[in-house]
């Protein structure tokens, strides 16, 4: 049976569950609420992603809708998702409203196929075991 256990590291709280093998991070107020905290907040979940080495990375956003800008979403191709790629994450998998989804990340979703998004937990989870028995480990 799945466990999942609640690590924190530095300033953030991630959720882990080593079966499924994903980290969850909740976008909250205190760490995305500017540009700046943004960058930090996914500068220290890249490095907490690079020494657990998870299959899927889970951003929740159901309790605070962080909008990534044209800008962001450049740093965060380059600095966050090319080498999470490069350590076998398959996916960031985000969670948040459909109105969101079709404000923004619709766009995010086509140019970066990396990124798959959900309006729950469940769908989520509901996601990542679909895909795995879609594209099952060798």
């Amino acid at each position: 049976m799945s466990e999942e256990i609640e690590i924190f590291y530095k300033s953030l709280i991630f959720k882990q569950d080593e079966q499924i093998n994903y980290i969850e991070l909740e976008i909250d107020e205190v760490n995305f609420s500017s540009q700046e905290s943004y960058i930090s907040s996914v500068s220290i979940m890249l490095e907490y992603a690079l020494s657990v080495h998870p299959q899927y990375i889970i951003l929740n956003r159901e309790k605070y809708p962080f909008l990534i800008s044209d800008k962001l979403f450049a740093f965060t191709i380059n600095n966050i998702i090319s080498p999470l790629k490069l350590d076998s994450v398959k996916n960031i998998v985000c969670i948040g409203s459909e109105e969101e989804y079709q404000k923004r990340y619709f766009e995010i979703e086509k140019m970066e196929p990396f990124i798959k998004w959900v309006d729950s937990k469940y769908s989520a989870l509901q996601w990542i075991k679909q895909n795995e028995d879609q594209f099952p480990k060798p």
